[in-house]
């Protein structure tokens, strides 16, 4: 009884990997970039990236679009010298000013959302914050960190998938 529930439980988590490893192939791999070469570094952040480079599950890339989100997470009518000024001892402080919680939640959902309308299912940045993974993570989107060009972290995803 025990071995027949065990190899039952067996199957269904291998036809559930299976169903898995296809529903990503029939998705997208993007990858944040500041250009629209594949051969281009991937970009630092995924919302700070100029563009994002759209790959299919064979590695071909399928094409560049804007990410309408690059100045969203900035207060509105900011700019780096706007928002710099010196302190009483002559240092340089200040930066860029954040938006309120509530909005940049709000512009990080609607980032997704465009994603997710894309057919993306990974996602490649230098780096993820810990709040875009879990976001990216509840819509079914992995985040895949990586340094070097575009080109070489799509090869390197496909590698990996090929190898489980």
């Amino acid at each position: 009884m025990k071995r027949s529930l065990i190899g039952g439980l067996c199957a269904l988590l291998m036809f559930s990997l299976i169903v898995f490893a296809a529903e990503k192939k029939e998705g997208r791999i993007a990858v944040a970039s500041e250009g629209k070469t594949t051969e281009g570094p991937v970009g630092e952040r995924l919302g700070r990236s100029s563009f994002y480079l759209l790959f299919d599950w064979k590695g071909t890339f399928v094409e560049a679009i804007d990410n309408p989100y690059k100045q969203a997470r900035e207060a509105p009518g900011k700019s780096l010298a706007d928002s710099l000024r010196i302190d009483e001892k002559g240092a340089l402080i200040g930066g860029i000013e954040k938006l309120p919680r509530d909005e940049r939640d709000q512009v990080r959902n609607s980032m997704i959302s465009f994603l997710t309308q894309k057919n993306v299912k990974v996602i490649v940045a230098e780096e993820f914050g810990d709040e875009i993974i879990k976001a990216m993570k509840g819509k079914g989107i992995d985040c895949f960190a990586f340094k070097g060009s575009a080109v070489e972290a799509v090869q390197k995803i496909l590698k990996a998938g090929k190898n489980k």
